[in-house]
């Protein structure tokens, strides 16, 4: 994430860090998420600071210019190996739209900053680990950071919540930072390695091999590096000398003209958040038998009505994500089409009876090759008890058919986005009189 011209491919950064690791050779990510309710999408955008050769897998003047012209013009190599090329083939994948690109050069350091615009529940908005929630109770939207250990605080007040959340190795808690409802923006800070060379440093020539190919968008004229350093302290003396005579002052040469230091971008960065730890739901313990409740049927016996075309809840599936094992993204779509006439049906017959439901949500199964699932899950930014519950009694039936052998299971997740929307007049109809 060291490359200005790669921009486009921080989009994909932070859910490509959380399954490969590549969060490294630049200094920092700053990421700034600005978010649109009624669109129900982010703008987002991300700087990433003072990126190193090895952030391209180049050495020499030749391979990092080629390197950075493939970033910049989001053409990864056949059998991607550097950051930079796996991180423009996640970008490419993740549903980021409205990609613009910039290249800043801070002396002999090199700035990636990267816009884009990520709709709620795709893996794009994801790996911002920035969600949007609904307040049903006030009627409104409110934003969720993960507070990952390596995120710096926010510049904002926000409240801790942390929830707990079932997984393979057990109970676990997940810790975020929840924003005032008037927060529609919100940046986070994180340091990533303080070791890194200057790309210009490393590479001499470079800044003109890539200027010459218009790729460098932005100098900023450099801080003298001289005058920035403190003047040596004089060793101590072990009598107490009288007040030393103040230093001459360097009359010889007129003192260096302040540089303003470049302005914050309001970057982010994701984090891919890699997605949010799933909600393991556990199969329902049977009812007692003893009582003669019969209400306490199994819900699993529900009759399933075709979907309403003409209700107003609508519901936006995006493609399954697959981290983990062997299965495609194909195969996980596939398994996921039985299901969602179901979803559709759920969220008809919740938003009836609370007409401003909205938000989004995540159906997840941990899947081994030969098709067995070992959980499921149901979670996103969507609290109400009810839907939740009917979720998971329509993920019941999930089924996939086995692709593989072996023992690694693939991990499933499917966005949703659920949304209220006026339907379109009827055509055709005549007033009556």
């Amino acid at each position: 994430m060291r490359i200005r011209g790669w921009a486009q491919l921080a989009v994909v950064f932070g859910g490509l860090w959380l399954s490969t690791g590549c969060l490294e050779h630049f200094e920092r990510l700053v990421t700034t998420v600005t978010y649109d309710p009624f669109e129900q999408s982010f703008r987002v955008v991300r700087r990433l600071e003072n990126v190193e050769p090895a952030f391209f897998g180049c050495v020499d003047l030749g391979d990092c210019a080629d390197a950075i012209h493939r970033a910049t013009s989001l053409t990864p190599a056949a059998f991607p190996s550097a950051l930079s090329d796996r991180l423009v083939q996640r970008l490419t994948e993740s549903g980021a739209t409205d990609i613009e690109v910039q290249l800043l050069q801070r002396g002999e350091q090199l700035d990636a900053r990267i816009a884009y615009t990520a709709v709620v529940g795709s893996a794009a908005a994801e790996d911002t680990m920035v969600h949007a929630e609904w307040d049903g109770g006030k009627g409104r939207y409110y934003l969720v950071v993960d507070a990952d250990g390596s995120i710096e605080p926010l510049d904002v007040k926000a409240k801790v919540r942390k929830q707990a959340v079932s997984g393979p190795g057990g109970i676990d808690w997940r810790e975020s930072w929840v924003l005032k409802p008037k927060h529609r923006e919100v940046t986070t800070r994180m340091a990533v390695d303080n070791e890194v060379r200057p790309l210009f440093t490393a590479v001499p020539g470079l800044d003109q091999a890539l200027s010459s190919r218009g790729l460098l968008d932005a100098v900023i004229s450099p801080v003298a590096v001289a005058a920035a350093q403190p003047a040596p302290e004089p060793a101590p003396s072990p009598l107490p000398a009288p007040a030393p005579a103040p230093a001459p002052a360097p009359t010889a040469q007129a003192p260096s003209p302040a540089v303003p230091a470049p302005a914050p971008t309001a970057a982010l960065t994701p984090t891919p958040q890699p997605a949010p730890a799933a909600v393991v739901v556990p199969a329902p313990a049977p009812a007692p038998a003893p009582a003669p409740v019969p209400a306490a049927a199994a819900p699993a016996s529900r009759s399933w009505p075709a979907p309403d075309l003409n209700s107003p809840a609508r519901t936006y599936s995006y493609d399954a994500r697959v981290t983990g094992g062997t299965l495609t993204a194909g195969a996980a779509n596939l398994s996921v089409e039985p299901l969602l006439p179901k979803v559709r049906v759920c969220y008809q017959e919740r938003q009836a009876q609370v007409p401003d439901l909205a938000g989004s949500a995540f159906l997840g199964a941990l899947v081994r090759p030969d098709g067995t699932i070992l959980s499921t899950s149901v979670y996103g930014s969507i609290n109400d008890r009810p839907f939740l519950d009917c979720l998971e009694l329509a993920i019941e039936g999930w089924r996939f058919q086995p692709w593989g052998v072996g023992e690694e299971p693939s991990d499933v997740a499917l966005p949703l986005v659920f949304r209220v929307e006026e339907l379109p007049p009827a055509r055709g109809r005549k007033k009556r009189r």
